[in-house]
């Protein structure tokens, strides 16, 4: 099963339109496999689509993570200045 191929899919654009244009010429031999060759090469192809996604995903959380903590840092130090100060 593949993702709607519908939607835009930048990296796999070509192999999307040889699938669509194979199950166009072939309408009842896509079902008994006349299209396998192209739809193991349009898996393969969302195999690294998601890879790179995925790369990107961590990349962006893990920068979001580091300014996150600074952030907690600086509050944490700002609230041990204030108890500090309310102590004395």
């Amino acid at each position: 099963m593949h993702p709607p191929l519908l939607r835009p899919h930048p990296s796999c654009h070509e192999e999307v339109k040889m699938l669509m244009a194979c199950h166009e010429e072939n309408p009842y031999g896509k079902f008994f496999g006349a299209c396998n060759d192209l739809k193991l090469a349009l898996d393969s192809c969302f195999v690294l689509e998601k890879e790179e996604k995925r790369r990107k995903n961590l990349a962006k959380a893990r920068r979001f993570d580091a300014g996150f903590q600074k952030e907690l840092e600086l509050r944490r130090k700002e609230l041990e200045q204030e108890q500090q100060q309310a102590g004395r």
